[in-house]
């Protein structure tokens, strides 16, 4: 009866992957405060819902994988939305509506915004074409635009903040065009951003392939990067899954991020000297991997960065005399096989490669040689 819905105060898991298709009693729990964490996860039946007015919260992965939602309806009393992936997956979703008196969200479009929209909170899915931010908008929330696959391209603006996998599976997408800023520290770019975006082919700063962001982010032919507030490059961040099957690594490179090459066609890539650290996922179900340079000698950490690849169909090239070094590692070793590179004139440190490392070794030789003779 009415009178028992309202009695109510938590469903808690009672929903989670169930074939539930309808729920219009909903309206009738009006002592519900929060729609609990997985509270409807994979109810891949449910079509539509309004939330009740009393309702405060939304936790993590709340509607996810809820395939068959079209709209969702927000209470004025809504005052927080976990940034957990709540509406990913929600394939069907064609946009939000918010009461007009909250004080915490708005919709525009179908597409929910917190209230002075600064902050875009979710796409619907169903959104395709370009994407033209609001002039409002400051901040993409984590997966704001998650598995949007028809969406094909979006200007960023300056000093922009990109929440973790905000574009994550937008399969359609082919072009991620930043703002030029030399300035700015406010931009932001979450681990994963554009992770399975399998058509992206590169990424450029007002049309171009080469480009600054901000004082910590640059895009160099096409790929994206962190920067220290010097400009030096710190780590490779994003390599677009459409950018080609071979890639050399610039000079320079100390790090490849989270997911930097996950899920991308790479079959060739040569990593410089000066490489320290390859975090996890970096290169997580890179399917066609066969060769792997790495300049470095001394082996980067690794743990972890090979996740679902198959590494027993691929050869690792080291500077010549470091074989042993990777031989020794738990993730290096698990390679088909290692080569050593051959040294070459000029290899001054015997890395297996001239490059300005050498260049420096040569010259202090010089010139303690000329100050001791």
């Amino acid at each position: 009866s009415e009178g028992e819905a309202a009695a109510v105060t938590s469903l808690e898991n009672a929903f989670t992957g169930t074939e539930i298709e309808t729920f219009a009693e909903l309206k009738y729990f009006t002592s519900l405060s929060m729609i609990e964490a997985d509270g409807f996860l994979k109810c891949k039946q449910l079509t539509t819902l309004t939330l009740p007015e009393g309702i405060c919260e939304i936790g993590d992965n709340a509607f996810t994988n809820c395939q068959g939602l079209t709209a969702l309806h927000l209470p004025a009393s809504l005052t927080r939305i976990s940034d957990q992936s709540v509406f990913y997956n929600c394939m069907n979703l064609t946009g939000f509506t918010v009461d007009t008196a909250n004080n915490s969200y708005s919709a525009e479009d179908g597409i929910l915004y917190s209230k002075d929209k600064s902050v875009l909170v979710c796409c619907p899915p169903t959104k395709s074409g370009f994407i033209t931010l609001l002039p409002t908008v400051t901040t993409l929330e984590n997966s704001a635009f998650g598995m949007c696959d028809k969406i094909t391209g979006i200007k960023l603006p300056a000093g922009i903040t990109i929440g973790e996998g905000a574009f994550v599976g937008c399969s359609g997408l082919t072009s991620v065009d930043f703002t030029a800023d030399s300035e700015s520290s406010a931009t932001t770019i979450g681990i994963g951003s554009f992770n399975a975006c399998s058509n992206l082919t590169d990424f450029t700063v007002d049309g171009n392939k080469d480009g600054v962001i901000g004082v910590y982010y640059k895009v160099i032919d096409g790929v994206l990067f962190s920067t220290w507030s010097d400009g030096k490059l710190g780590g490779l961040l994003a390599y677009p899954a459409a950018h080609g099957s071979e890639y050399t690594v610039p000079d320079g490179t100390e790090t490849i991020g989270y997911y930097a090459f996950v899920m991308t066609g790479i079959k060739e890539v040569t990593l410089p000297s000066s490489l320290k650290n390859i975090l996890e996922y970096a290169f997580a179900y890179c399917e066609n991997l066969q060769k792997m340079t790495v300049k470095a000698v001394t082996p980067p950490s690794c743990t972890g960065a090979f996740e679902q690849t198959d590494l027993s169909k691929a050869v690792l090239y080291v500077p010549a005399g470091k074989k042993p070094l990777y031989q020794a590692d738990d993730t290096w070793n698990k390679f088909y096989d290692i080569e050593e590179l051959d040294a070459e004139s000029g290899d001054a440190n015997i890395d297996g490669f001239v490059d300005a490392v050498d260049i420096v070794t040569i010259a202090n030789y010089i010139m303690f040689n000329n100050m001791t003779e």
